[in-house]
């Protein structure tokens, strides 16, 4: 399993700003004060990373329109090219974009798991402290599974690792369909309990993905 390392100790050091200490709190009400602070910073830094990503998408595009790599499949296909790349040759366009793709993965992954460990220091109310346990742990299962996910789609983008006859890669690639489908079936659950959980907390930025940039739904 990756660990974001830096990343994350950043994004837990911005999120230190919102939840600075343990609060005591008393009230389910006031918990939901506590945490809401917490997932709408992440849920604006989340944000910011894909505002981040459209512009250097469209930079990306332009720099390969400029050096003739007019479409996704004469990207995908250079990658080929990658491993007879001499050094100070120019830089293979596949693996800009692989470094840009998976890069927001990292990014928003470290967001979240600084997120839960943010939540973890917030006192639940009481009476709440099993429901509270079982929100986080869930929250940080739902991370898991999409790294999982993410961890299958970036082999199935290792083209150093391609079988060598199109009927192994069909295969190899229909297995790993499989696999990712199954970890969005376990995802789409997940996030049913999420909403389920939270809502009884009253934790409406964390399961609505408001950042306070629109009204939140009560």
């Amino acid at each position: 399993m990756r660990r974001p390392g830096l990343s994350l100790a950043i994004a837990i050091a911005g999120l230190a700003v919102i939840a600075p200490s343990a609060p005591a709190v008393a009230t389910r009400a006031e918990y939901s004060a506590a945490v809401n602070p917490i997932c709408q910073s992440t849920n604006t830094q989340i944000e910011q990373v894909y505002v981040e990503l459209q512009a250097k998408l469209r930079r990306f595009q332009k720099q390969q329109k400029k050096n003739g790599n007019l479409s996704s499949t004469t990207i995908i296909f250079s990658a080929s090219e990658s491993k007879r790349r001499g050094k100070g040759q120019r830089a293979d366009p596949f693996d800009a974009f692989k470094r840009l793709y998976f890069g927001v993965y990292e990014q928003v992954e470290a967001i979240q798991r600084a997120e839960v460990a943010q939540l973890r220091l917030v006192t639940p109310a009481p009476g709440d402290d099993s429901l509270v346990s079982s929100w986080v742990s869930n929250r940080e299962a739902i991370i898991n599974l999409n790294e999982l996910v993410f961890e299958l789609e970036e082999k199935s983008f290792d083209l150093d690792d391609f079988p060598r006859s199109v009927k192994k890669f069909k295969t190899r690639d229909r297995r790993m369909r499989r696999k990712i489908a199954r970890l969005y079936q376990q995802i789409v659950a997940a996030n049913k309990v999420d909403l389920e959980y939270g809502t009884q907390l009253g934790a409406t930025y964390c399961v609505t993905g408001a950042n306070g940039g629109f009204a939140a739904a009560g």
